[in-house]
């Protein structure tokens, strides 16, 4: 049976997406108590779930980071094209993106109940494009184009280890690097100090963030196709 390429929920494989969102609802759980044992022993003094969605950018790179090695071959074996799996992959990434970006989002709401519940401040360390946590809109849209900018590098460099080790990959990671930077100005500190500058003359962050993470995004997944396009497939010897 030919692999279902282009629903959501069915790509690379059934409930995936699902998965990833129950790890996600785990990870926030365990912050919390991080949260409370942190109580227990000291003062909490600002949000312990801004530095908990540290991680978060490295899993969105993760799942692309796998998905690519492990499902390519067998799809294309089941007469799906390169062109066909790529697209799949894009829509996996905006959705992976989506998602998380929406449980980064719910879990500030739900810390700042926490943390009015136990007069604890809610307060912010670093310097976002959000002003506070609990603007939703602002929040999920910083984050979803963090986590979109890291999933599609992702792909982009995984192409190109997929597509020749010692080559492509380590032309791919440098690029990818440079690629990541300005997700930097949507929850970081802001970037290099020229987009500190523009920030400085009255340029917006979220609007700046917006205007050089798509761009960014597009760049690796058009990379990760042009990567992809005409790839060899590695076949997998079979586990004994």
């Amino acid at each position: 049976m030919t692999p279902r390429t282009r629903t959501i929920a069915g790509f690379p494989v059934p409930g995936l997406l699902a998965f990833i969102g129950l790890i996600g609802v785990g990870y926030f759980v365990v912050v919390m108590l991080a949260t409370v044992g942190i109580a227990t022993w000291g003062d909490v003094s600002t949000s312990t779930w801004e530095q908990g969605t540290e991680l978060a950018r490295l899993f969105a790179l993760f799942w692309v980071v796998w998905l690519i090695p492990t499902y390519l071959a067998p799809y294309v074996a089941h007469g799906v094209t390169r062109r066909e799996f790529v697209a799949s992959t894009v829509v996996f990434v905006v959705a992976e993106a989506a998602l998380l970006a929406a449980l980064v989002t719910a879990g500030y709401l739900v810390e700042r109940l926490v943390f009015e519940a136990a007069d604890w401040p809610h307060v912010l360390t670093d310097d976002h494009a959000f002003g506070s946590p609990t603007h939703a809109a602002t929040v999920f849209v910083s984050y979803g184009l963090t986590f979109l900018v890291w999933a599609s590098v992702g792909a982009m460099v995984t192409a190109g280890f997929y597509r020749h080790e010692g080559g492509w990959g380590l032309v791919a990671l440098p690029v990818g690097i440079l690629l990541l930077v300005p997700s930097d100005l949507a929850v970081d500190s802001g970037g290099p100090p020229f987009l500190e500058a523009f920030l400085d003359l009255g340029g917006g962050r979220l609007g700046l963030a917006l205007l050089l993470c798509l761009p960014s995004a597009a760049l690796a997944l058009a990379g990760a196709w042009a990567l992809l396009r005409d790839v060899p497939i590695r076949s997998k010897t079979p586990a004994a």
